[in-house]
């Protein structure tokens, strides 16, 4: 949620409080020195701002403010002294509740507890969407602060497609000669590609996203975000045709004699993603929202090459390869970015992007094994440690159909990189020699639709 998605036109009608500034009320008579003081040491910002719409961020907006961080504001509202009764009424610009009151209170002290001497932020209003009255107070009690909204909830569902696979023939055409001297055949009859990794008709995974809001005041807020997508399938196979294909050194298999003659290839993938994240949301006034925290990311993915191949002695039997690679990336790590508001003009339709981006640590694995000739191949693995790349792109739209609930759709961009993926390790592991290392210098490209559902309350 962004400061800018609450303008006062909106269905809700909700102003953003820190960014109207922290309006304080001031009694007269005793203490007004200290109390004079006590603002201008808590002084964050020059002026108090509003955010209401696009128009008021080009005519240029003071700095925020917040209850966690007390602000100054030029409107003030005379208690008279202590212990009165007394309404106040706000003296606020275009668009503020002008006829916000405090009720009868004994003494500001003893309705605002831990307020500080004769002052309370003003947070409340008819109008303004606010909630009420209430003082600075401590990480625990801002749970109870009457922020509005308090929660946002966002369950969606995420279609993905994974896209810009690497180029890594599996098979070729079996144009090489075998007869001595020449095993090789001139350059222009080199073999050409069967079959190739990037060839695999990918399918689009699904998965829920739910992403929770709490916000602490009217700037500051803790946001907590989990998907997960699965699987996302992909296949493709050749023509069934005698003795057509080799394999392209598929985990040390090929290519050259010993590798030919094979009628019939096939490859399939399969891979899923999850991430878990929590960040620190602060809004300003502007249409901007900055965010930083620690995030989880899982991408695992597997890679199954399976071909058919015809022995000729002693008799003639047709004869089965697989080999499997799987890997196995966990990030973790650091990032920061910004949800940034593209357009709200007050109406019940909003736009916004959310952009995040961080350095991760990761822990990589890679898994090897199959079976050839009807015997099993001894599994290997290989696994390594070192910094990876995590970025995040949306964009959104937001129906509110009523106060408390919206319908939102939008578009997602994800990009790894420095992660292994399975064929980087066909050309680095050697199944027949029993060696295998792991190659993470490989990328991962997703893309894909998102919608669902927004509550909040």
């Amino acid at each position: 949620m962004n400061a800018w998605q609450d303008g006062a036109e909106s269905p809700r009608g909700a102003r953003v409080a820190g960014c109207a500034g922290t309006s304080r009320t001031t009694r007269t008579g005793a203490g007004l020195g200290m109390t004079v003081a006590t603002l201008l040491a808590t002084l964050v910002s020059p002026a108090s701002a509003r955010a209401d719409g696009f128009d008021r961020f080009l005519g240029g907006e003071p700095a925020e403010s917040s209850v966690l961080v007390p602000g100054e504001s030029p409107e003030l509202i005379d208690f008279g002294s202590a212990g009165s009764a007394v309404e106040g009424t706000v003296i606020g610009e275009e668009g503020y509740d002008s006829a916000a009151s405090v009720g009868d209170v004994p003494s500001v002290e003893d309705a605002y507890p831990g307020s500080e001497p004769g002052f309370i932020p003003y947070a409340g209003g008819a109008d303004g969407g606010f909630g009420a009255w209430y003082a600075p107070a401590g990480l625990g009690r801002r749970l109870f602060l009457p922020t509005y909204p308090r929660w946002i909830v966002q369950t969606d569902a995420l279609f993905l497609w994974q896209g810009n696979i690497g180029s890594r023939p599996l098979y070729l055409n079996d144009n090489v000669t075998t007869t001595a001297p020449n095993p090789l055949p001139p350059p222009d009859t080199m073999p050409t590609t069967a079959l190739d990794v990037n060839q695999t008709d990918n399918y689009a995974a699904v998965g829920p996203r739910v992403g929770v809001i709490l916000a602490l005041d009217n700037i500051y807020a803790v946001e907590g975000n989990y998907f997960n997508v699965r699987p996302f399938n992909g296949e493709r196979s050749t023509p069934h045709t005698a003795g057509a294909y080799e394999a392209n050194n598929i985990a040390g298999f090929g290519p050259g004699p010993g590798f030919q003659n094979i009628d019939w290839a096939q490859v399939t993938t399969d891979a899923a993603i999850q991430s878990a994240e929590l960040n620190w949301r602060r809004r300003t006034c502007s249409p901007v929202t900055w965010l930083a925290g620690f995030r989880w990311v899982e991408w695992n993915q597997n890679l199954q090459c399976l071909d058919y191949y015809t022995e000729t002695a002693p008799a003639t039997v047709q004869q089965a390869e697989r080999f499997n690679v799987g890997t196995k990336n966990d990030l973790y790590g650091g990032q920061a970015g910004a949800d940034v508001m593209l357009w709200n003009n007050g109406g019940p339709i909003r736009f916004n992007a959310v952009g995040k981006a961080g350095v991760f640590y990761n822990t990589a694995v890679q898994n090897a094994g199959g079976f050839s000739g009807g015997a099993d191949i001894p599994p290997l693995s290989a696994a390594a440690q070192q910094t990876a790349f995590f970025g995040e792109l949306g964009i959104f739209g937001t129906w509110q159909m009523t106060d408390w609930l919206a319908w939102r759709t939008g578009y997602n961009f994800f990009w790894l990189s420095g992660v292994a993926v399975p064929a980087d390790q066909l050309s680095t592991t050697d199944l027949l020699g029993g060696t295998a290392t792991i190659n993470t210098n490989g990328s991962v490209y997703l893309n894909g639709l998102q919608f669902g559902l927004e509550s909040r309350w």
